[in-house]
């Protein structure tokens, strides 16, 4: 658990919702769930369910209602409600909060993962030999690259 989420671990209801939201997936990083992007900031008791917390990646993204809807199912189907989620905007969310299973998850899956000082390296070959080829990919968080040594494309999730 990221050290700054301050759940009451507690709390069973909140250690059971928890496990429950661990396996709720961001719908555009399917491979990734909300716990290893890092959008969870915290889970609170809340009129005998639980109230989430939840940080956007940037305002205005898609995937917010579509992620605040998989969340109260999921909670709900697992027996805990009433369910509330709500948005924080503090602190801004970054890639930073990304576990790093998640940078793990990213990268076999074909993904270059968000590494600050590090060199970008083809998730095929691992060859550093790499270029950007477009700032915009298939969605906002990503940038396309290509692979000179293996000529593969692949999408970098961008830093932030």
């Amino acid at each position: 658990m990221s050290a700054d989420i301050q759940q009451d671990d507690n709390d069973p209801i909140v250690l059971r919702a928890r496990a429950v939201l661990e396996a709720v997936s961001d719908p555009e990083l399917p491979m990734l769930s909300i716990v290893d992007l890092g959008i969870l900031r915290d889970i609170l008791p809340y009129r005998g369910g639980v109230e989430v917390l939840m940080l956007p990646t940037y305002p205005g993204c898609p995937a917010l209602d579509m992620i605040a809807l998989e969340i109260n199912g999921a909670l709900t189907s697992a027996g805990i409600f009433p369910v509330k989620v709500t948005m924080v905007t503090s602190p801004d969310w970054s890639t930073d909060m990304m576990s790093p299973d998640a940078l793990r998850k990213l990268s076999a899956s074909g993904i270059a993962p968000p590494e600050r000082n590090k060199p970008v390296v083809c998730p095929k070959c691992l060859s550093p030999a790499v270029e950007e080829v477009n700032p915009f990919g298939s969605t906002a968080c990503r940038a396309i690259w290509r692979c000179t040594a293996c000529e593969t494309g692949f999408d970098r999730f961008k830093c932030h």
